[in-house]
């Protein structure tokens, strides 16, 4: 853990989570109006963790889908998982 290293909650399937991170560098908080779906990269890159497109007048930020990514960790948790 480092001095950057905080706990961000975020909410899957209607409960909140802590997740521990290196480092935040910005909260946004991007209308509605302003998310795109998630482009398609074809067969070179999976999309499926991307949740949109969030759009500001600065930038564009790629949004990630946290329920997929949970569930994929999960997923992964347990396939690695030796029984005692």
């Amino acid at each position: 853990m480092t001095e950057e290293t905080c706990i961000i909650v975020v909410e899957v399937k209607g409960t909140e989570i802590g997740l521990i991170v290196d480092r935040v560098s910005e909260v946004r908080h991007i209308e509605q109006a302003n998310i795109e779906d998630a482009p398609s990269f074809g067969a070179l890159l999976d999309s499926d963790f991307l949740l949109g497109i969030g759009k500001t007048a600065e930038n564009v930020i790629m949004l990630l889908d946290i329920e997929t990514v949970l569930h994929d960790v999960a997923r992964d948790n347990t396939a690695d998982a030796q029984p005692f």
